[in-house]
C-alpha cells in the first residue's frame, strides 16, 4: 500500500489517495496491471476507519480469490463534509427535499481532476494498463452517481463501471438527461446492485421515510432503462436487485467479487 497526497485545486487542499499494489508487483517483472478506481476511499480497505465500521473487504476478497486477475486498486478519500458537493455533478433536486438543503454541483470538477490529474499520475508512477478495457471504477450511493456520471463523461477512459445503491434521485432529471445524451462505448461493462431495504438515516433530509427504499430501486431501474434506450447492449449490463439488501458496506462488499468477475473477460 502506497499513500499519496494530491492537490485538489477546487477545494484548495491535498487529498489522500492510497494505491494497493498486487502482491507480485515488486517481483522484478515488467508486468502491467489493470487499475480499479474507488470512491469513498476511507471505506475501501480497512473496517477500523470505515464510516460504518465495515469496509468493502477489498484486500480479503483479492487474497481469497487468486483466480481473479491481479490489479492495482486506487482508493480515493472523499471530501468529508463536502462529500455531497463533490459527488453530485448537479445541485440536489429541490423538489425531492423534505427540508431546505443545498448540496452538489462540484462533481464535474471532481471528474475532471480524477481523469486529468489523478489517472495520469497513477499511469506515470505505476505499471498500469491504461486503456479503457483495463480501467475500472466503482462507488456506492453518491459514489454511484459520480461513477455513472464520469463513465458517461469520459467513455474512452473507463471500460468497467461498478455502481452500487445508485443515489441518482439526488438530481434525477439532470442525471437521466445526461446519461441519455452521452452514450457509453458499446463494450463498456456496467454492474448494478441495489437492495430492497436501502433507506437510512442519512437520507431523511432528502426523502420521506416511506419513499427511501423505492427511490433507490427506481433510480437504478431508470438508469438501466436509459442505458438500454440509448442502445447499450443488454449483455454488457449486470443488474442485481438484492432482496433485503441494505444501504451498507457489507452488502456492497458481498457483491464486490461479482463485479470483478463480470469484468474479467476483458482484463485477461
Amino acid at each position: 500500500m502506497v499513500t499519496h497526497y494530491i492537490e485538489v485545486p477546487y477545494y484548495q487542499h491535498k487529498r489522500r489517495v492510497r494505491i494497493l499494489l498486487p502482491k507480485d508487483y515488486e517481483a522484478g517483472t515488467h508486468k502491467r496491471y489493470p487499475v480499479l478506481y474507488m470512491h469513498d476511499g476511507q471505506n475501501v480497505f480497512y473496517s477500523k476507519e470505515a464510516y460504518s465500521g465495515y469496509s468493502w473487504k477489498v484486500i480479503p476478497t483479492i487474497k481469497q480469490h487468486p483466480e481473479l486477475e491481479q490489479m492495482i486498486v486506487v482508493g480515493i478519500d472523499n471530501a468529508g463534509e463536502q462529500r455531497l458537493d463533490e459527488y453530485g455533478p448537479w445541485p440536489v433536486d429541490q423538489t425531492q427535499l423534505t427540508e431546505s438543503f443545498e448540496a452538489g454541483g462540484d462533481g464535474m470538477l471532481y471528474g475532471q481532476w480524477l481523469v486529468e490529474t489523478l489517472k495520469p499520475l497513477v499511469d506515470q508512477h505505476y505499471r498500469t494498463r491504461p486503456e479503457a478495457a483495463t480501467t475500472l471504477m466503482a462507488g456506492s450511493s453518491m459514489g454511484g452517481i459520480i461513477t455513472a456520471y464520469i463513465g458517461a463523461a469520459y467513455p474512452e477512459v473507463f471500460g468497467h463501471l461498478g455502481i452500487y445503491s445508485l443515489a441518482s434521485w439526488f438530481s434525477e432529471p439532470e442525471f437521466l438527461s445526461y446519461i441519455a445524451s452521452h452514450s457509453l462505448k458499446p463494450d463498456t461493462h456496467v454492474y448494478l446492485q441495489v437492495g430492497t431495504n436501502e433507506g437510512n438515516s442519512g437520507d431523511e433530509a432528502f426523502l420521506q421515510e416511506s419513499q427511501m427504499n423505492q427511490a433507490y430501486i427506481d433510480a437504478t431501474l431508470n438508469y438501466y432503462q436509459t442505458l438500454l434506450r440509448a442502445g447499450h447492449p443488454v449483455d454488457q449490463i449486470c443488474l442485481r436487485i438484492t432482496s433485503g439488501g441494505t444501504h451498507h458496506e457489507k452488502v456492497w462488499a458481498d457483491h464486490f467479487k461479482e463485479f470483478l468477475e463480470f469484468s474479467q473477460v476483458k482484463l485477461k
